[in-house]
C-alpha cells in the first residue's frame, strides 16, 4: 500500500487475549478456582486422540484456559492435533463443539504472541471455521421461539468466540482475508450486526468488517452498497446509549465508516465525518483515571473488582481502536485499486438528514479524514490521552495481585497513543500544533518516559521513533528547537545499550535523533561525541540494515562544513567508515537486498555513497 502522509498503524487489541485474561482474571479473583496456567502437552494429545468425548472435551477446556509456552503450542498445532480439535468443532454436541472453538481460540491468541500465524491459517482451520460459522448463523438468525433458550445462548457463543478468531486472523493473514470474501461471509457479518445493534454479536461482527474493509476495495463496496447497514452504522453514532460494551462498537463503527471514506465523492463527506469525527472526539476525551480508582476502591470486594476491570478494559479497548482509527486518517492510499472505480450513488440513511453519497477519491491536500481531524480538534484530544495515561493510580494498579494485565492494557494503550502522534506529528502543519512551545513540550513529555527505569523496551521503540519525527519536523519548518542538545549523552549511552539488547528499531531511532544534533551544532566537543557514538556502533553492528542506517545518518550529520569533515578524521570515524570498503561489507548489503523486500533503498544509498564521502572527508580535511 502507498502512503502519501502518515504511516498505516494497526496496533490492534487482541480480542482473544482479552477473553482469556478475562477468563484468568475471574479465576484468579476466586480462591475456589483451580490454577490451569500450566499443562502436560502429552496429556493433552493423548486425551484429544483418544475415544471418550469427555476427555476431548476436558482437554479442550484445559487448553483454553492455559497460558501456552512455545514448545507447547508447536506439539499441539502440528496438522493432526489440529485436525482432531477441528472435528471436535464438528460435534452434534453443542457444548463440546463450543469447547473445541475455545481450544481453537486460545491457540489462535498463543500463536499471536509467537509470530506463527501460519500456523493457524492453514485449510483445515479456516476452512472449519468458515463452516461452522455458517452453521452458527443458521441458529442464531433463526425464529427465537423454535430454539430452547439455553441452545441458543450456546449458538450465540460459539459464534462470538468464532468471529473473534476470524478477526485475529484477518488482521494477520490475506489469505484469510481472501477466504472470507471467496466464502460470501461479508454479507453474513453485515447481517450479524443488524437485528439488534448492541448484540452480543455486534461487537465482534463489527471487528471483522473493520479489519476487513482497511485498504479493501471489495469489501468497501459491499458496505457501501448496503443501504440498510449504512443507516444502521450511522443510528449506532448517533445513539444516546454510553455503556462500555456500546462505546466500543461506537469505536468499530467510526473505524468501518473511515475505511470507505475514499469511496465517498468529494463534497459528499461532511455528514459522514462529522459523525465521525464528533464520536472519536468523545471517545479520546474518556478518563480512564476514575475507573481504575474505583477497582482500587473494591478491590477487595472479588465479585465487584471483576465488574470493575471488565469494564475498564472494554473502555481501553475501545479508547485503542478510536485512536487507531485517527492516526490511519492521516494515511491517504495511491492503490490504483483505488482509483478505476466506476460512479455509484448510494442512499445513505435519508430518514435521519444524510445526503447521498457516490464513489469517488480524495487527494491528500483535501483528505477529508485530515479535515476531520482539525475540525473536531482531535489532536488535542491525543495529546491530553498521552498526557493523563501513566497516572499515579495506574502505577498502584500495577503492583496489586492477579490484575498486572489491566497495567499492561494501558501500556497497549499508551504505545497507540505514541503511535497516533507519530502519525498526526507527521501529517499536520507545526503551526496547527501551536508552533515551537508544543512541539517542545511534547519532547520533554516524552523524554520522561524514555529515562523512567520502569520503562519497557516494548514502549520504548514508538517513543524514540516519535522523538525522531520531532526532530525531522524541527529540521522540515526550521523551529530551531533547542530541545534534546542537553540530553546527547543519554542518548548515545541508550543507542548503544538498544544494540546490545537487539532493540534494533530503537537503536535506528536514536541514531537518527543524535543525527539531528550534529546537524544543527557548531561545537566541536558534542560533533566528536556523536562521530565517536556512531564509531562504535558501526564496529559494533553486525546488522546490515543498522548499519546502513548509520551511515545513511553520518553522510548527513557530517557531510556539511569543514568542521564536520575534521571530526570525522579526529574521531576515527574515518578508519571506521574504510574498513567497510572492504568487499565483506559489499558482499553482506547484496546478499540484503537478494532476500528482503523491506529497507532496500537505506542499504543501497550507504552503499554507494561509502566511496564518494570518504573522498569527500579527504578532500574536506586536505584544504584546511
Amino acid at each position: 500500500m502507498g502512503k502519501v502522509k502518515g504511516r498505516r498503524y494497526s496496533h490492534r487489541y487482541n480480542p482473544i487475549e482479552k477473553d482469556k485474561l478475562r477468563d484468568k482474571e475471574e479465576a484468579s479473583l476466586h480462591e475456589d478456582e483451580p490454577n490451569s496456567s500450566s499443562l502436560s502437552p502429552d496429556h493433552l494429545v493423548k486425551a484429544l486422540h483418544g475415544d471418550n468425548p469427555a476427555d476431548k472435551e476436558r482437554a479442550c477446556r484445559e487448553l483454553a484456559l492455559a497460558e501456552l509456552d512455545r514448545e507447547t503450542f508447536r506439539v499441539l498445532t502440528t496438522a493432526d492435533n489440529l485436525r482432531v480439535i477441528c472435528d471436535i468443532t464438528a460435534s452434534n454436541d453443542l457444548i463440546r463443539k463450543e469447547a473445541g472453538v475455545s481450544a481453537i481460540k486460545s491457540l489462535t491468541a498463543a500463536a499471536d504472541v509467537f509470530n506463527e500465524v501460519d500456523k493457524m491459517v492453514s485449510r483445515p482451520v479456516v476452512q472449519r471455521l468458515v463452516e461452522l460459522l455458517r452453521e452458527c448463523y443458521a441458529a442464531v438468525s433463526g425464529p427465537q421461539v423454535a430454539t430452547p433458550t439455553s441452545e441458543r445462548l450456546l449458538w450465540v457463543s460459539i459464534t462470538e468466540q468464532c468471529l473473534k478468531v476470524l478477526w485475529n486472523l484477518i488482521d494477520c493473514s490475506d489469505a484469510v482475508v481472501q477466504a472470507l470474501q471467496e466464502s460470501s461471509l461479508i454479507s453474513m457479518f453485515i447481517n450479524l450486526m443488524q437485528p439488534d445493534m448492541f448484540s452480543d454479536l455486534t461487537g465482534p461482527a463489527a471487528q471483522c468488517l473493520y479489519s476487513l474493509s482497511e485498504d479493501n476495495v471489495t469489501v468497501s463496496k459491499l458496505i457501501l452498497e448496503n443501504d440498510e447497514f449504512l443507516v444502521s452504522l450511522v443510528t449506532i453514532l448517533r445513539n444516546d446509549i454510553t455503556g462500555s460494551h456500546v462505546i466500543l462498537i461506537k469505536a468499530v463503527a467510526c473505524g468501518i465508516l473511515a475505511n470507505i471514506i475514499p469511496l465517498v465523492a468529494e463534497g459528499k463527506t461532511l455528514e459522514l465525518t462529522s459523525l465521525i469525527g464528533s464520536m472519536l472526539g468523545s471517545i479520546l476525551e474518556i478518563d480512564v483515571t476514575p475507573l481504575l480508582e474505583e477497582i482500587l476502591q473494591v478491590f477487595d470486594d472479588k465479585s465487584k473488582a471483576f465488574q470493575k476491570i471488565e469494564k475498564t478494559q472494554t473502555v481501553l479497548w475501545a479508547k485503542q481502536i478510536a485512536l487507531e482509527v485517527t492516526a490511519n486518517s492521516t494515511c491517504v492510499d495511491d492503490e490504483d485499486e483505488w482509483e478505476d472505480i466506476d460512479e455509484m450513488e448510494v442512499e445513505v440513511q435519508t430518514e435521519v438528514g444524510m445526503e447521498p453519497v457516490a464513489n469517488g477519491n480524495h487527494s491528500s491536500a483535501e483528505s477529508p479524514l485530515i479535515e476531520m481531524i482539525l475540525q473536531h480538534n482531535l489532536k488535542e484530544k491525543v495529546w491530553s490521552s498521552f498526557q493523563t495515561i501513566d497516572s499515579k493510580v495506574a502505577l498502584e494498579l500495577a503492583q496489586k495481585p492477579h490484575i498486572s494485565n489491566l497495567y499492561r492494557k494501558l501500556c497497549d494503550m499508551h504505545v497507540t497513543v505514541v503511535g497516533c502522534l507519530q502519525n498526526l506529528l507527521s501529517s499536520l502543519e507545526p503551526p496547527s500544533w501551536g508552533g515551537a512551545p508544543v512541539i517542545t513540550q511534547i519532547w520533554e513529555r516524552v523524554f520522561i518516559i524514555i529515562q523512567s527505569r520502569d520503562v519497557t523496551d516494548y514502549l520504548m521503540e514508538p517513543c524514540t521513533a516519535l522523538l525522531k519525527v520531532l526532530t525531522a519536523v524541527d529540521k522540515e519548518h526550521k523551529l530551531n528547537l533547542v530541545c534534546g542538545i542537553g540530553q546527547l549523552p543519554f542518548f548515545c549511552e541508550l543507542m548503544q545499550k538498544a544494540l546490545l539488547q537487539s532493540a534494533l528499531s530503537t537503536c535506528v531511532n536514536v541514531a537518527r535523533i543524535i543525527g539531528s544534533f550534529g546537524e544543527k551544532s557548531e561545537d566541536q566537543k558534542q560533533l566528536q561525541t556523536i562521530a565517536q557514538s556512531y564509531k562504535t556502533l558501526i564496529e559494533s553492528s553486525e546488522n546490515v540494515w543498522v548499519t546502513s542506517e548509520v551511515l545513511d545518518t553520518v553522510y548527513d550529520t557530517f557531510g556539511g562544513t569543514t568542521l564536520s569533515a575534521q571530526v570525522v578524521m579526529t574521531s576515527s570515524l574515518l578508519s571506521s567508515l574504510q574498513h567497510l570498503q572492504s568487499p565483506s561489507f559489499s558482499k553482506q548489503c547484496s546478499e540484503w537486498l537478494k532476500s528482503e523486500r523491506e529497507n532496500r533503498s537505506i542499504v543501497e544509498v550507504a552503499r554507494d555513497n561509502l566511496k564518494p564521502f570518504i573522498q569527500y572527508i579527504n578532500k574536506e580535511v586536505k584544504k584546511k
